[in-house]
């Protein structure tokens, strides 16, 4: 004799390998990688190589007292910056 069986499920547990994936695939836990964690370390190093290098720049200006106009123009233009290289 075979009887019709008729089921609700009421909640979904993950306790099954199933589960687990599907679990594992809906929730994934989150993942801080090492290669991530040392790049930010590199680029925070390099700013701040970046940084000692501008206010020496500009501490070494200030104590030669170039004009900061001067000094704009010769940095953006490579002409005069290598004719005055071959000048001096």
């Amino acid at each position: 004799m075979i009887a019709a069986v008729v089921v609700v499920v009421v909640i979904a547990g993950f306790c099954t390998s199933k589960g687990e994936l599907v679990r594992s695939i809906l929730y994934p836990k989150e993942m801080m990688f090492k290669f991530y964690e040392d790049a930010v370390k590199f680029v925070g190093v390099l700013a701040c190589l970046a940084t000692v290098g501008m206010v020496y720049s500009a501490a070494t200006l200030i104590m030669k007292h170039v004009r900061s106009n001067s000094s704009s123009c010769n940095s953006i233009s490579s002409r005069s910056s290598s004719r005055r290289a071959v000048a001096s």
